[in-house]
């Protein structure tokens, strides 16, 4: 069972310590015979910590990341899936209000944020995103994610809304159905 944790490179140190905490938890957590891994996008700030502690609980951990894009965070059974279909990018395309002014490595990161999603072959979607946006709100790189989950009816939680504590119950919870 896979789970999104995604988020804002300048994500606030108070949050990070959530999402690491989160990784942790969830890289640990195992319920007859199932257990969770993490699809990530690898960038600094929210996606390392959320790395971070996966690795350290001996987590499995899928990044994807175009082959130029420096993964951070992530040391231990991680899967770095490279190529990004066209699929993606035609999907990406649909959540992004100005497409045709990014670059083509912006571009790429959009594409991998529905990888990150909805998996390598798009049919594999996470049954949860855990993130955090300034306020809530749907902005940045995150948003472009948070407005795909929502389009997919995958479920957000918002650290800016919810704790940690909480995030961890319900991933439980879910291991145990």
């Amino acid at each position: 069972m896979n789970y999104a944790g995604v988020g804002s490179r300048r994500t606030p140190a108070t949050i990070l310590k959530q999402m690491k905490q989160i990784g942790y938890e969830l890289g640990i957590a195992t319920t007859n015979n199932k257990s969770w891994i993490l699809n990530t996008g690898g960038a600094a700030g929210a996606d390392q910590a959320f790395c971070e502690g996966a690795s350290a609980a001996g987590g499995k951990v899928q990044v994807f990341a175009p082959t130029w894009y420096t993964v951070h965070g992530c040391s231990y059974d991680v899967k770095k899936i490279t190529d990004i279909p066209p699929g993606a990018y035609s999907i990406a395309q649909r959540f992004h209000p100005a497409w045709g002014r990014l670059s083509s490595g912006a571009k790429a990161l959009m594409a991998r944020n529905i990888l990150v999603l909805l998996g390598e072959s798009f049919i594999e979607p996470v049954r949860f995103v855990v993130a955090w946006t300034p306020n809530g709100k749907m902005v940045g790189g995150t948003g472009h994610t948070l407005r795909a989950a929502s389009d997919f009816n995958i479920p957000v939680f918002n650290l800016n809304d919810m704790s940690a504590a909480k995030v961890i119950e319900h991933a439980i919870k879910l291991l145990e159905q």
